[in-house]
């Protein structure tokens, strides 16, 4: 049995795992990262091995005989070289390195302690890209003259790249050439299957706006080896996306598209030119049809490359561990990666440093925000400073949101909320807790422990040090909808969900939290107040939620119920207001408020706002309520035969957020004397004129 162990619990790690699940006589032993709660979460999903924060310890306890190193490549070396020094093998996410004498220094480390390390350019185990390999080495095309590989990837997607003060903290910004660098290992692992060295090199890089100011998100890269010619091409503001290898010869072109999973094949004919250019473009039709259809039922199938092409890369080096024989990437097609990149990008950059933890300079009440890096948390923070309050606020070691509050007079306490000395260690001396913190995805167990445990260890810390109030930011989701009637006016009394576990995790873990905050406000007399916002919208948020219905990217959108169902919209302003407002009056401990500026804004008038505001030449569509009602019962039906997994959507999610009733905040007004300041309309102009800016297709 050989034993694996994942160093890094990042996105790529969820890639990996499952695939290591898969591979026979292998056990996953363990998973190290410093971010001890998001290695918990990923180690939930993989069968709970065991959890470090320290990776040279897990491989001290757990010993595996493989390490799968899934860190920010800055740390590749390190990592690697002390795994193997330990006498681990090594698979590593791309790229080998980030300087050349890094790459070597890792080599040598293979060489001495005789283990194996392989970088995963996983994208040369792409079906297509196989198959050309295939076809070039049949000589369909004859002799290659030019490879070119092209990547158009629209970042406005990936809001941890363009977010305010994303330069300051997301790990690719890092990177002598930031995202482009991360990104180019990619198309330069498939040109070097097909290209042997790097003669001559010119490239041409700009910044189209894409990114922040000072960072690149276009390049365009010549190579000369010999007699080919190479092109690379990254473009982060180009439309749409794709991922092209194309492959010219003396005899025919092969182009393989990796987004779709097409190949064409044009070769060489001895018809008349004539009768060729009319012909080239049904053959070239007919390939895609047929590759298409194949696609089509491979999705239907279940048999779509999810991993995309790690799950060949990884049973292949296992393999050449177990049996010798070749590693899945050669050394040299690996080097030659790393040579690439520190050719176009020879300078090292002096990064910001990261702001160090300190006291607040203000004089007011010291006051702890949970999930401050957050959409609410940012605004809530900013104007606690212009209110003249210290603010502390506690951060996950690997926020991807922290460059948010980079420039912010805060003192930071980094930590998990599930880890109770972090928690403790924060609360000292607050007089006021303003608890947002929570996950934003789908799974139970990030759910159970940072909102539910995180809960516990909120209310201990804050009865340990007398804290004058805890202020608990929920949500309406908590709220019994689906045995109310239309119109039926929704207030702060209305019953937990009955069914709340059909509803997600989410839901669930908030309506137990709630109950912990007054059980704890009953039994120990903790000055706890809970406010229940609607659906908050503001720059930098939400613009596109559930409630909707359904869309396709920005320019398509299918409304349910005619789109006649009223939304509890709240402007972020107005909702920080009634916070603050909750959090000073006596009279609100031990009350449950709803915050909502208005219930008169209709599916239907959002979209429509949205399309006037940004111009973007949507279409807004009707779709009948029991053809997606009948969707989501098949969904359940699937889950309960274990054809996929359980949770994913219910038809009491679906009819919750499009019940056509009235939420109240009435009590807000009379008790707090809340009352919005921006006009809903205004809110939602300033809100979508953000996301033609930031975000819009």
């Amino acid at each position: 049995m050989m034993k694996v162990g994942i160093i890094g619990a990042g996105q790529i790690a969820r890639v990996h795992g499952p695939v290591i699940l898969q591979q026979p006589n292998t056990q996953l032993v363990g998973i190290a990262d410093r971010d001890l709660a998001r290695a918990y979460a990923l180690a939930n999903a993989l069968g709970n091995p065991k959890v470090y924060d320290d990776a040279a310890k897990m491989i001290d306890e757990a010993k595996p005989d493989v390490v799968h190193v899934l860190v920010p490549p800055q740390h590749h070396a390190a990592v690697s070289i002390m795994a193997m020094e330990k006498g681990c093998h090594v698979l590593i996410e791309k790229p080998l390195a980030l300087s050349m004498e890094d790459a070597q220094r890792m080599l040598e480390a293979s060489r001495k302690y005789k283990v194996h390390l392989c970088v995963s350019h996983n994208m040369v185990y792409e079906e297509v890209v196989q198959k050309a390999r295939k076809l070039v080495s049949d000589g369909a095309i004859g002799e290659i003259v030019s490879v070119e590989a092209c990547h158009v990837y629209n970042a406005r997607r990936d809001q941890n790249l363009l977010e305010e003060g994303a330069e300051h903290f997301y790990w690719s910004y890092r990177l002598n050439g930031g995202p482009l660098q991360d990104l180019i290992p990619h198309m330069a692992s498939l040109v070097f299957e097909f290209v042997p060295e790097i003669k001559e090199l010119h490239s041409v890089s700009f910044n189209r706006g894409v990114l922040p100011k000072g960072w690149d998100d276009e390049i365009r890269v010549l190579i000369g080896s010999g007699k080919i010619s190479v092109y690379l091409t990254i473009s982060l503001s180009e439309r749409p996306d794709t991922i092209t290898l194309t492959l010219k010869g003396t005899k025919g072109m092969i182009q393989a598209n990796l987004f779709n999973g097409v190949l064409t094949l044009q070769q060489k004919s001895t018809l008349p030119r004539a009768a060729v250019r009319g012909l080239s473009g049904f053959q070239v039709a007919a390939q895609n049809f047929k590759n298409s259809v194949k696609n089509i039922f491979k999705f239907l199938m279940g048999k779509v490359d999810k991993s995309s092409g790690i799950g060949h890369v990884v049973p292949r080096f296992y393999q050449a561990i177990q049996k010798g024989g070749e590693l899945p990437i050669s050394v040299d097609k690996s080097l030659r990666v790393v040579e690439l990149m520190t050719r176009l990008w020879p300078n090292n950059r002096v990064m910001p440093e990261k702001k160090e933890a300190k006291v607040s300079s203000r004089t007011g009440p010291l006051v702890l925000v949970t999930g401050a890096s957050g959409f609410l948390g940012i605004h809530l923070v900013r104007k606690l400073l212009a209110r003249n309050f210290r603010v502390r606020v506690l951060l996950r070691a690997n926020s991807s949101h922290q460059g948010r509050l980079r420039n912010e007079d805060v003192e930071m306490v980094q930590g998990d909320l599930s880890d109770g000395a972090a928690v403790a260690k924060a609360v000292q001396g607050v007089k006021i807790i303003y608890h947002a913190g929570a996950p934003m995805n789908n799974d139970p167990f990030e759910h159970e422990q940072t909102t539910v445990v995180g809960t516990k260890n909120i209310i201990e810390a804050a009865l340990a040090n007398h804290v004058e109030r805890v202020v608990y930011i929920s949500t309406l989701a908590v709220c019994e909808l689906n045995t109310l009637k239309d119109h039926d006016v929704v207030r702060e009394d209305v019953p937990y969900q009955k069914n709340s576990s059909r509803m997600g995790p989410y839901t669930v873990t908030k309506i137990q939290a709630e109950k912990l905050l007054l059980e704890a406000y009953e039994k120990n007399k903790l000055p706890v107040t809970i406010v229940r916002p609607g659906i908050i919208i503001g720059p930098m948020g939400r613009v596109f939620f559930p409630h909707l219905g359904f869309k396709n990217q920005d320019t398509l959108f299918l409304m349910v119920k005619g789109g006649k169902n009223p939304l509890p919209l709240t402007y972020v302003d107005n909702t920080v207001d009634g916070i603050l407002l909750a959090s000073q009056e006596p009279k609100a401990v031990g009350q449950i408020y709803n915050l909502i500026d208005s219930s008169n804004i209709t599916v239907k008038d959002y979209l429509e706002n949205f399309k006037k505001v940004t111009g973007i030449p949507s279409r807004i569509l009707k779709m009948p309520f029991f053809i997606p009602y009948c969707a989501f019962g098949a969904f359940e039906l699937a889950g309960a035969m274990g054809l996929m997994k359980k949770g994913k959507a219910s038809r009491a999610q679906f009819k919750w957020k499009h019940q056509t009733v009235t939420f109240d905040s009435s009590k807000a007004t009379a008790e707090l004397g809340w009352k919005p300041i921006v006009p809903i309309e205004e809110g939602m102009r300033r809100t979508f004129e953000w996301y033609k800016e930031h975000c819009g297709s």
